[in-house]
């Protein structure tokens, strides 16, 4: 007679091994990069307990579900917004005629980016501190609405200095909403927020981690954005977050550099929508009034500019196509900088090809990141 213990212990060896190939069969046609399928499918194998626990807070079927719901919200915007947006699909007449430059800008826009719009102005802000004067000077002046969303917000000096103006602003009826992520923004407690709330602006939380039912949020779905709007005419985007690390006023060593662009014109009704897509999907709620949309009357310019979003609600993956083709169609020189060089395959073999074409590349880097990189 065999023991009730070995049948037990058998009957959940079997059912492990059987979740364990659906699993895997799942994980393979996906057709992720190899050595994240081969990651997954070892961490489940020699860590049965604890890599079915990563698997369930971290697999990609949380991701799924995620981009499902961001999906819907970006739809559910789309609808409202259709008749604020452009929805030209062809290039504007004026822009550039290089072939490579038209080549790029309609790679985006089949990859579900807008097509480039004319700027009133474009500014480079090459400084934390110049890039807080200019988005407080901006807000100072906003008699609409004021639409901020970043991954980094910090309760420190300027984060308390720029909170501050946002309560100043939703007191003299300036519709305020501080969209702020779960994770790049921890150290912003409630009782930080409440004033803001409590003069009439508005807050939410991207992706808060909670433990609904079986689980948590899938932790990796991130909003990474910094973008200001103001008024629908002026907005920020760029790698400067709320922090006084960016500042060198705060007494700071070794301020962060990083860049910013102000911009002023009809590209920020991409920011709008990106901004308000995001809104929708942390709130539910789709607050569009056709201030958010403003025309503009002035005549044209020839600062070009072409906004692309990218991350883990789509499987476009726009701005990866963007730098593959740009390295790739590169004749003379290649200048990157960046504070994470941490480039796939595809993208180290398309900087090592342009260097070996006789292409001037150059790439700067931290001396010391505040993340790890592996060595090329």
């Amino acid at each position: 007679m065999v023991p009730e213990s070995l049948t037990l212990t058998t009957v959940l060896s079997l059912a492990w091994l059987l979740w364990l190939v659906m699993v895997g069969v799942g994980l393979i046609l996906e057709r992720r990069p190899p050595a994240a399928t081969l990651a997954w499918l070892l961490a489940l194998l020699f860590l049965p307990y604890i890599g079915a626990v990563i698997y369930f807070l971290f697999g990609p079927r949380r991701l799924r579900r995620r981009r499902l719901r961001y999906s819907r919200a970006r739809n559910r915007l789309v609808q409202s917004a259709h008749d604020h947006l452009r929805q030209d699909h062809a290039l504007p007449p004026g822009f550039p005629a290089a072939d490579f430059e038209q080549q790029l800008a309609t790679l985006m826009e089949h990859s579900g980016q807008g097509v480039p719009v004319a700027a009133r102005d474009i500014r480079l802000l090459e400084t934390g501190d110049g890039c807080f004067e200019a988005i407080e000077a901006d807000i100072g002046a906003a008699t609409h609405h004021v639409h901020l969303e970043y991954y980094i917000w910090q309760p420190d000096g300027i984060g308390t200095r720029l909170r501050d103006l946002l309560i100043e602003k939703a007191r003299a009826g300036v519709q305020v909403r501080l969209l702020l992520d779960a994770i790049g923004s921890n150290s912003v407690k409630r009782s930080f927020l409440r004033p803001l709330e409590e003069a009439g602006g508005s807050t939410a939380w991207f992706n808060p981690i909670r433990l609904p039912r079986l689980g948590p949020n899938h932790i990796n779905f991130r909003t990474h954005r910094k973008v200001v709007v103001i008024d629908g005419r002026i907005g920020f985007i760029g790698g400067i977050n709320i922090s006084d690390s960016h500042s060198s006023f705060s007494g700071s060593q070794d301020a962060w550099r990083d860049t910013h662009l102000r911009i002023d014109g009809e590209p920020v009704h991409r920011l709008q929508f990106i901004f308000l897509e995001d809104w929708y999907f942390a709130t539910e709620k789709t607050p569009l009034e056709p201030a958010f949309f403003p025309e503009f009357t002035e005549p044209p310019t020839r600062r070009w500019l072409q906004v692309v979003e990218s991350g883990p609600d789509t499987n476009r993956y726009a701005i990866a196509k963007f730098f593959f083709a740009a390295i790739a169609g590169a004749r003379r020189q290649l200048l990157l900088t960046t504070p994470y060089f941490v480039p796939n395959e595809a993208l180290m073999m398309a900087l090592v090809t342009a260097a070996s074409r006789g292409v001037e590349v150059r790439i700067l880097v931290p001396k010391q990141s505040d993340e790890p990189t592996r060595p090329y």
